[in-house]
């Protein structure tokens, strides 16, 4: 292979297939030694390698190196070398996000091992196959990421929060990027999350309720005794009941009589869990206008809502105007 198709090749890996505006090298470095790397290593085992030293057209070498190492291709049949030239980026992010700075390094080798055993093969059947040019996988990939980060924290039963006195160095992203990481600082999300539902005024703590019930969280006794002090014995056990096998509907039929207590008058239980759909699709919204980016669906949401409901219960009170939901 010449210097000159080396350099075509090259070229296009690091301008077009993988440009830095996409893949910072700063979160990328060794990216494009990668990828060349295995297009080298397809180029020897093709059986047509030798078209590679004859006078190809530009444009039929760069057909050539797309077919072998483009993003798709990758995914495809290395999916692997993708977690690899991820790699540096979900080190920095988990540093970026954890708190403990002891923890990081365990908590990267956990992550590291999640997406080569499991995670990667789910992007791979799940990220769109069309690929279109709109689609960003950068903010897909985030997604996963952080969610996989949830996920090995609770293996581990360890807390998720953020520590701003933790020396990171700054992101450098486009703005897009760069928005979608700052969305990810989990303690600023439940912040974020808290003033949103402090909104409904004396409504939010039947609406939270109701959202918990959806989402199928467990309820708390701490926050029933915080926030429904209120509340019967049998009431009070009834919520405490685990639901997970139940459908939406007959979980909102047993414990209508309890929404009902907070209402001037009786509502159908159907009518509670559209409320319970409404409510969810408004905090969704919210907090994607707040991060300035589609980063929250139902999964992510019902995330955020563990992590707040988990760590903290303490803060209801301060949310609340008046004790306890207004009847």
């Amino acid at each position: 292979m010449s210097e000159e198709t080396k350099y075509i090749l090259k070229s296009y890996i690091s301008e077009v297939l993988y440009p830095k505006e996409k893949y910072p090298r700063n979160l990328f470095p060794d990216l494009e030694s990668i990828v060349y790397g295995v297009l080298c290593t397809k180029i020897k085992k093709d059986p047509q390698s030798d078209l590679f030293s004859s006078k190809l057209s530009v444009k039929k070498l760069q057909k050539i190196v797309s077919s072998f190492v483009s993003l798709r291709a990758l995914l495809k049949h290395n999916s692997h070398d993708v977690v690899l030239i991820f790699r540096h980026y979900i080190y920095r992010y988990i540093r970026y996000t954890h708190g403990y700075k002891d923890e990081v390094d365990d908590l990267n080798q956990e992550v590291l091992k999640a997406f080569l055993t499991e995670k990667i093969h789910r992007i791979k059947n799940n990220y769109r196959r069309d690929f279109k040019k709109s689609e960003n996988f950068l903010s897909y990939f985030t997604t996963v990421l952080r969610n996989t980060y949830i996920e090995e924290l609770r293996k581990q039963k360890k807390t998720i929060i953020i520590n701003r006195t933790v020396e990171v160095d700054e992101i450098n992203m486009d703005k897009k990027s760069n928005d979608l990481l700052a969305g990810f600082e989990i303690r600023r999300e439940v912040v974020n999350f808290g003033k949103i539902i402090s909104l409904y005024y004396r409504k939010w703590p039947v609406l939270l309720l109701g959202l918990l019930l959806h989402c199928k969280i467990r309820i708390d006794i701490d926050f029933l005794d915080e926030v429904f002090p209120d509340l019967s014995k049998k009431h009070r056990e009834i919520l405490l009941n685990d639901y997970s096998d139940f459908t939406i509907d007959d979980i909102f039929i047993k414990l209508a009589p309890i929404f009902d207590r907070y209402e001037s008058e009786k509502i159908l239980p159907s009518s509670y869990v559209k409320r319970a759909q409404r409510f969810e699709k408004e905090i969704i919204h919210k907090m994607n206008m707040l991060n300035r980016t589609k980063i929250y669906d139902k999964e992510i949401l019902s995330a955020l809502i563990e992590v707040y409901m988990e760590k903290y219960t303490p803060k209801v009170h301060s949310l609340k105007l008046n004790r306890g939901p207004q009847k």
